[in-house]
């Protein structure tokens, strides 16, 4: 039998993007597990033009994955030809043979905020835009006013190229600024220096993409939040192989962060520092008593978004699989020690039913809680009683 032919799918990304590694990484996971896919790169995205991209088509490739600046010729192109093609950012239109995959802009102005405002009653707030303010830039500097005027902060303001240093001098201290990326941020922190404002003692600034050369380099280092680019591609490619496969795709997918990393141009954080830690005591002391990530919330007096963030922050898993974890510790000691069916076992140990921690158990330690139990159960002797199992 003739051997299927893989299909083929060119993928274009900006060489110099440091986030180009995890976007490929994403993508390659997504392409072998479905297998079949045949994947072409691009050294460079930018140089993908309509010739290029007919010439590719010519040769067999079946559909694009986009992540380049400055291509919206050859986007257009496509989108007439009705080529599948997903990119990693926001179109100009829409085309019904393309999904675009965005970051959560929502999710990173809320990070940013908390990043500068966690320690402190800053002063003033500001914004340092991106060149041209290109939509992204935009939706960043929206959400981010929002999230200072929720939390009853004064105004935040937008800071322009020519005006940025006068403008520096002339807000209230501390000043918590929010550049567009990192290299916007750069831009702050030079300022800044120039003007013998004392980062973070005057001003606090923080970028997004995590660049860690650029973030390592400036100084102070740059306190950055990186969005979660590895996600991205991964949903690229499945948008992809479903256009492929004529299932039905989603005409855009939105990506949060995948964490934040703090450095020295914002403050530590001593009052939130202890949140994931007063989580977790709560979590292990009540996690057989069936509790929910809103319930460890309500218990802090913290909303849910700024307890998934204390989470990325510090590297830990996320509050709701930390309670499943604790949970089957929770089966893992009291199986072999106790003679109570498996089902009240589990409901002693926060689960509603005995079916949702079967897989989980299996997949952990590699074996049933039924032959787990057998292998771990003391050796049943004549003076032991069963009414004290448990």
């Amino acid at each position: 039998m003739k051997k299927k032919k893989p299909v083929q799918v060119l993928v274009a990304l900006n060489k110099s993007i440091i986030s180009r590694t995890s976007k490929l990484s994403g993508i390659f996971r997504a392409a072998t597990e479905h297998g079949g896919i045949e994947l072409k790169l691009m050294d460079e995205g930018r140089d993908l033009t309509p010739k290029y991209a007919d010439r590719e088509i010519a040769e067999g490739v079946k559909a694009f994955i986009i992540g380049a600046l400055n291509v919206e010729n050859s986007i257009d192109h496509l989108g007439k030809m009705g080529i599948p093609m997903a990119t990693i950012f926001k179109m100009d239109k829409h085309y019904s043979n393309a999904c675009e995959i965005l970051t959560d802009n929502k999710d990173v102005a809320f990070a940013a905020f908390h990043a500068l405002a966690g320690t402190r009653h800053v002063r003033s707030f500001a914004y340092y835009p991106a060149t041209d303010d290109p939509t992204w830039s935009l939706e960043r500097n929206r959400e981010f006013r929002k999230a200072v005027k929720k939390s009853g902060h004064c105004p935040c303001v937008t800071l322009s190229e020519v005006e940025c240093e006068k403008q520096l001098l002339e807000l209230p201290k501390p000043i918590g600024v929010f550049a567009a990326n990192d290299t916007y941020a750069a831009k702050v922190l030079n300022s800044c220096r120039r003007n013998g404002l004392d980062v973070p003692r005057d001003v606090s600034v923080v970028g997004v993409d995590n660049e860690e050369f650029l973030c390592e380099s400036v100084s102070p280092k740059l306190t950055s939040i990186e969005p979660d680019f590895e996600r991205e591609g991964y949903e690229a490619m499945q948008a992809v192989i479903r256009m492929l496969s004529d299932r039905p795709f989603p005409p855009s997918v939105v990506c949060g962060i995948r964490r934040v990393v703090s450095r020295r141009s914002t403050l530590s954080e001593p009052r939130n520092a202890n949140i994931v830690d007063r989580a977790i005591e709560y979590i292990n002391k009540n996690a057989a008593s069936g509790i929910t990530v809103a319930d460890v919330c309500a218990h802090l007096n913290i909303s849910r978004r700024l307890l998934d963030l204390r989470f990325r922050e510090r590297g830990d898993t996320a509050p709701g699989q930390a309670i499943i974890e604790r949970r089957l510790d929770a089966l893992r000691k009291l199986l072999p020690s106790s003679s109570m069916p498996i089902s009240t076992v589990c409901k002693r140990c926060g689960f509603g039913s005995e079916n949702h921690p079967k897989k989980l158990f299996r997949q952990r330690y590699g074996m049933t809680m039924r032959e787990f139990r057998s292998r771990h159960s003391f050796p049943p002797s004549s003076s032991r009683g069963t009414s004290g199992a448990g």
